[in-house]
């Protein structure tokens, strides 16, 4: 995670691997909020 995280402040642009991460993380989030949490 930091190395994605790196990657995003170093390049300044959405490399694919960093979307990915993004779209999941939103997804965990969106799951989080459905279970009440």
């Amino acid at each position: 995670m930091p190395l994605i995280r790196g990657n995003f402040l170093h390049s300044k642009r959405l490399d694919p691997p960093t979307v990915l991460s993004l779209v999941l993380l939103f997804y965990l989030i969106s799951m989080f909020a459905k279970m009440g949490f």
